[in-house]
């Protein structure tokens, strides 16, 4: 039990430190490939800061004898924040933050299939709750209402296909982070930032940093803060807990996600986002009070 209350502690103090990235990601003016440019550097040099802390002199000792799942963690994480970005650019923040909810059933199953871990009833029941959560926050696209993106902008279904990869590719690295015989998955999740510093520096017309200095602040903010350490607890949590445990809390993102948005970008909230924001918490608080209460 003490194990698992440590896990979903660094899970929430993870995902508080993550609430404000899809609002800071819209916030932004700036060319999108030179944010993934930057958001790959402050990946590598936070998380890289806390592996050598960690790791100190064994640092090179951890890179010997991984398995395949510890490698594969450096092009899967480092593919996530650049779908999420363009995710929130072209289809839009709530959109993405939305199909986040499918996270913990994937989790479940890929713990199943790697890790041989029993796929819990309490997390499938609430992974499917959650997702009706997500289907009343979506419905509007459905119905007709008001989109969060331009569905007819060009770039619109890369940006769907983006956030649809997402959830996928994050419970795997959640997963394989888990799956590791060492004291945390750090190192792998640094070298992932220069995933994404190749593609921000290839493809960027130009890699520049904004001179205004509210937006300067925004930048290193989340490039250095919240995309970067949140991840450090929230992988260190997979130690302790499952990878499904831990997505099951970054679920509560479409609500923190959508507050901010709403305060950053004046991204105001549908009655049906507030309906589906409210299932989901439930959801999740239940859930965790329930797993951590349990003998």
């Amino acid at each position: 039990m003490p194990g698992r209350l440590t896990g979903f502690l660094l899970a929430l103090t993870g995902l508080a430190i993550l609430s404000p990235d899809a609002g800071l990601t819209r916030f932004i003016e700036m060319e999108t490939w030179s944010l993934i440019f930057w958001r790959g550097v402050g990946l590598f040099t936070t998380v890289g800061i806390l592996s050598v802390v960690f790791y100190r002199a064994r640092l090179l000792a951890y890179f010997r004898d991984l398995s395949w799942h510890a490698w594969a963690i450096i092009p899967l994480y480092g593919t996530v924040p650049l779908m999420w970005i363009l995710g929130v650019r072209y289809a839009g923040g709530g959109q993405v933050l939305a199909v986040l909810a499918i996270a913990p059933l994937v989790a479940s199953f890929a713990s199943r299939v790697v890790l041989g871990e029993a796929i819990r009833p309490a997390t499938l029941i609430a992974s499917l709750i959650a997702m009706l959560g997500v289907l009343v926050i979506v419905s509007e696209t459905f119905l007709g209402g008001t989109q969060i993106a331009d569905s007819r902008h060009p770039l619109y279904l890369v940006g769907v296909a983006c956030s649809l990869a997402i959830p996928v590719f994050y419970a795997l690295v959640m997963t394989f982070s888990r799956k590791l015989e060492k004291s945390n998955s750090w190192p792998m999740i640094s070298l992932s930032g220069l995933v994404m510093v190749a593609a921000g520096w290839l493809v960027a017309p130009q890699v520049t940093w904004p001179a205004d200095l509210n937006q300067s602040v925004s930048v290193a903010a989340l490039v250095f803060i919240v995309g970067s350490l949140s991840t450090g607890f929230l992988t260190l949590a997979t130690r302790f807990t499952t990878s499904a445990d831990v997505t099951m809390v970054v679920m509560m993102e479409p609500i923190l996600g959508v507050g901010f948005l709403w305060l950053l970008v004046q991204e105001t909230p549908t009655s049906f986002q507030w309906a589906g924001g409210a299932i989901v918490f439930l959801t999740v608080t239940v859930y965790t009070v329930q797993q951590l209460t349990k003998r």
